[in-house]
């Protein structure tokens, strides 16, 4: 079975739909092969500096996001996180991020829910993905962000791929 076969398999047994079915097929260019590295133990505790991560409210400069959204926007993937637990939807979301990428995708809708039946308040799942995504998906996640109302408001995280 093909990779591409196998991940849109995996991504129909996940019940994620693609939007429009045409972005769902080959793409034209080959896709890049990510690759995650982990970082390596600093030699000494006393001698680690933190890498200063971008959370600038410009775009980043190889970002796939457009400057605006315009009302009409569809992101090329959807996947919902409802009801799923928080390690089931970290390894969702790590898999289904990192196949999209490798498909070529700009961009993935991540619906968390508004954790408005949680104990905790503004819910575990979008706060879990969040962090996620600030502190593990660098290395192919440009930018995120809340989505826009029309699009699920709170409800819902917007991922840019790097290009």
């Amino acid at each position: 079975m093909s990779e591409e076969k196998e991940f849109l398999d995996q991504m129909h047994r996940l019940g994620v739909k693609p939007l429009d079915p045409q972005k769902a097929t080959a793409q034209s260019l080959e896709p890049k092969k990510l690759v995650l590295q982990t970082p390596k133990a600093p030699a000494s505790p006393a001698k680690a500096v933190p890498k200063p991560k971008y959370t600038g409210p410009v775009p980043h400069p190889s970002s796939t996001r457009p400057k605006r959204l315009p009302r009409d926007f569809e992101p090329d993937l959807v996947v919902d996180l409802h009801g799923m637990v928080q390690p089931e939807a970290l390894k969702t979301t790590r898999n289904l991020l990192a196949g999209a990428y490798n498909k070529g995708y700009d961009h993935v809708l991540l619906i968390t829910g508004k954790g408005l039946n949680s104990e905790v308040e503004g819910g575990v799942l979008p706060k879990a993905v969040w962090r996620w995504l600030e502190e593990e998906a660098e290395s192919f996640v440009a930018e995120f962000e809340l989505a826009p109302p029309f699009l699920g408001g709170t409800g819902a995280i917007l991922v840019f791929f790097f290009r």
